[in-house]
């Protein structure tokens, strides 16, 4: 028995056939089913056991080739995969984060290697499936997710290099050495979050001598000596981080001097300075000079 067009995907369902014997004598039997190509009541589908259901991402990661699909596996070989979309948990059009598309990278379908839009954060974990389809039906895979953090990596810098050594007043609370912006490649999506004050250019955060407690928050901040009256210099660095993934950077030394020192000030004769004064004998001894 054929089905008058073999290109439908169609089950021919509770046929009968006669049979009639020589003399006259016949029987039904039936009812018989006939799938034609793949239908759903004739195939299954599954996600493949090699299928990879977590990518980690740093940001600023390349953005090509981000996840590849292993195809999913069908009880019936002739059902041949025609697509494979990105889409929602539920199987409904991509409408996630706008750091993946639904067929980025895809020069054509079935499309098995996708790319990202961008990498650029901020960190998130991006829930998606892919939607394969099989001539006239199509399979939803389990949840994939794309989790993206931030790196340890990221190496610091000073936005531009302060004035250094700097020079201020003593006595006066309002002043201080203003330390500079830092920045790194990835910045936008992993910021740059806490500030210390430390003694070397490595190792664990000691406060140095002499400088005042520094917040750790506010790049603003100045970093100001505990005593303000002292006439002296302090050396200090800074270590930098980025907590969300954990980069850091030490910069310095940075030098900041407080009132006259030998080392801030010097001196010299006024232009009008008078290195001589005639004084007649018997004049007065007042204002002499």
């Amino acid at each position: 028995m054929k089905p008058d067009d073999n290109t439908q995907h169609l089950r021919y369902a509770d046929f009968y056939v006669k049979v009639t014997q020589n003399g006259g004598t016949w029987e039904w039997f039936g009812p018989f089913i006939l799938d034609v190509g793949c239908t759903p009541t004739s195939v299954t589908f599954a996600d493949a056991g090699a299928m990879v259901t977590n990518v980690p991402i740093f940001v600023g990661d390349p953005i090509t080739s981000k996840y590849t699909l292993v195809d999913p596996t069908r009880t019936r070989v002739w059902c041949e995969v025609q697509t494979n979309t990105i889409v929602n948990v539920d199987g409904t059009a991509w409408s996630g984060n706008d750091m993946v598309g639904s067929t980025q990278g895809c020069v054509s379908q079935p499309c098995n290697v996708f790319d990202l839009i961008d990498t650029d954060g901020p960190p998130d974990v991006i829930p998606f499936a892919i939607k394969t389809t099989f001539d006239n039906l199509f399979h939803v895979s389990a949840q994939i997710t794309f989790t993206i953090t931030c790196s340890n990596a990221y190496v610091l810098s000073e936005v531009a290099a302060p004035t250094n050594p700097q020079y201020v007043s003593h006595a006066d609370n309002a002043v201080g050495y203003q330390i500079p912006l830092y920045t790194h490649d990835e910045v936008f999506g992993c910021p740059i979050d806490t500030y210390q004050v430390t003694n070397a250019a490595a190792g664990a955060v000691v406060q140095p001598t002499g400088i005042a407690a520094f917040g750790t928050a506010d790049p603003a901040e100045l970093v100001k000596p505990a005593n303000t009256a002292l006439h002296q210099s302090y050396v200090f660095y800074t270590k930098i981080t980025s907590s969300d993934g954990g980069a850091t950077g030490y910069f310095g030394p940075y030098t900041l001097w407080v009132g006259c020192t030998a080392s801030t000030v010097s001196f010299t004769d006024s232009a009008t300075f008078i290195d001589t004064t005639n004084i007649p004998v018997g004049d007065a001894l007042t204002s002499a000079y």
